[in-house]
């Protein structure tokens, strides 16, 4: 007698899936690439790029081709650790499926600090056990060294970064100093094109933006902000419920990194909330860790449950793109 297959199991191994999810997010990029660009509070680095990149289809055209960065380095990161113990590529579905969630559809600083990331991350999966782990260490704080200089507060990170080389048994003296080199090093650069040009405002700027606001409001967040972080919060939470119940059926190394995912979504949460001022940069980056826990979720998990809180995510992610299309044309006319 033949199996029946719910219609989570058909979505996910389905190979069209992801072409048809990639289309419909391109179409809501571009939808949201014709509204009017607000100016972002960053550093003297993003103002520059932001001059060179005029014209909102530009930059929309630009951060979504940054989007397909981030999705490479997924599927590299996924296929050389094999988080997932089957095979499927419903991870990278669930990612550019979230991206139709960022508002707006433009070029953000969260555009490059993705990338940045999962470039550190990769190096620091490799340092899982190694005998010799420091270039691998010193690597992997350089990307983040280099993502601070766009976003300063990506330094906020290091204590769970160095949590993370710990729980890799990777964390000695040596490693300790090679993060704080690899880190520096960006800097270390820029500090003598400042003296150079005599132009220190460069370097004061970024250690400026490190300085939290005492005042936490919450204010400038839109019902859209609400809608899409309580969705992907609703799927991170039952994603890491189900690695953490069912880790038993994964290796001990997978386990590992899979848990650095969830240690990831906790942490940027609390410093969303502390600093509700950074949500279009940070919110990115739980799109990221949820489209892993998430894919996990949906490619190994076969219950009936299961199947009926895949229905409701489809729901719901189609009623929430509906009200953020809704409200951009109410905006725009």
């Amino acid at each position: 007698m033949t199996k029946r297959r719910y219609i989570q199991e058909k979505i996910t191994a389905g190979q069209f899936t992801l072409p048809v999810v990639i289309f419909m997010v391109s179409l809501i990029w571009l939808i949201g690439s014709l509204s009017p660009i607000k100016g972002v509070d960053s550093n003297i680095f993003w103002n520059k790029l932001q001059e060179i990149l005029q014209g909102s289809l530009l930059k929309s055209f630009t951060g979504y081709l940054l989007l397909g960065v981030a999705g490479v380095q997924l599927l590299i990161l996924h296929n050389t650790f094999a988080l997932i113990r089957v095979h499927s590529n419903f991870y990278l579905t669930l990612f550019v499926l979230f991206a139709g969630l960022l508002r707006p559809q433009t070029l953000d600083i969260a555009s490059l600090i993705i990338p940045c990331l999962l470039l550190s991350t990769h190096n620091l999966f490799k340092t899982y056990q190694l005998q010799q782990p420091v270039g691998y260490v010193f690597q992997g704080f350089l990307f983040i060294g280099l993502g601070s200089m766009l976003f300063p507060p990506l330094l906020y990170y290091l204590p769970f970064l160095y949590g993370s080389l710990a729980n890799f048994k990777a964390l000695t003296w040596r490693t300790f100093f090679a993060g704080i080199a690899g880190l520096c090093l960006p800097y270390w650069g820029l500090l003598a094109f400042a003296l150079f040009t005599g132009e220190m405002n460069l370097f004061d700027e970024l250690f400026l933006k490190l300085i939290p606001k005492l005042q936490v409001s919450y204010d400038k967040w839109t019902l859209s902000n609400l809608f899409s972080l309580s969705y992907i919060l609703l799927i991170t939470l039952a994603g890491s419920l189900h690695c953490l119940i069912n880790n038993y059926e994964d290796k001990i190394k997978t386990r590992s990194l899979l848990s650095y995912f969830i240690a990831l979504q906790v942490w940027t949460l609390l410093f969303l909330l502390l600093q509700p001022q950074n949500f279009s940069t940070l919110f990115p980056v739980l799109i990221t860790g949820s489209s892993i826990v998430g894919g996990h979720l949906f490619a190994l998990s076969r219950s009936k449950a299961c199947n009926l809180f895949f229905l409701l995510c489809v729901i719901l992610f189609i009623a929430i793109i509906l009200y953020n299309i809704w409200t951009h044309s109410h905006n725009i006319y």
